[in-house]
């Protein structure tokens, strides 16, 4: 078997280590969603508090994603995380363009993108500290 020699040279974009990163917060939503819908279905409390649970967990997975991302790819973590976030927003961005039968606001745009650029960059900044 052939062992691949260690070298100065590592590439400066991992970009498997994003996929990672992006699969593992999409994931996290989803899972995190069906549970959330699940918890405000049975539960007999108020669903004002809705929008304020789903944009927790917009942020927590993008968070944990991005710190996946910058613990395994080392390098340039806050630039890993980041492209986590963007494409994590895009991907939501898509989706609700395409399910959503309401027009979007840019101020709910604006607002998720700031989210998951907060938590993009968080998660890379925890991710390189857990990794030290």
């Amino acid at each position: 078997m052939l062992k691949k020699e260690k070298t100065g040279n590592s590439p400066s974009f991992d970009l498997s280590a994003v996929l990672a990163g992006i699969l593992l917060s999409i994931t996290i939503y989803f899972l995190g969603m069906i549970t959330m819908g699940t918890v405000y279905h049975l539960a007999t409390s108020s669903e004002d508090t809705l929008p304020w649970a789903s944009a927790g967990l917009f942020f927590i997975s993008v968070f944990l994603g991005a710190a996946f991302t910058a613990r395994r790819a080392g390098r340039k973590a806050l630039y890993h995380g980041i492209c986590v976030a963007l494409v994590f927003f895009m991907l939501a961005w898509v989706t609700i363009a395409v399910f959503s039968p309401l027009p979007v606001s840019s101020s709910i745009l604006f607002y998720k993108l700031a989210l998951a650029l907060a938590a993009g960059a968080l998660g890379s900044i925890s991710g390189t500290i857990t990794a030290g």
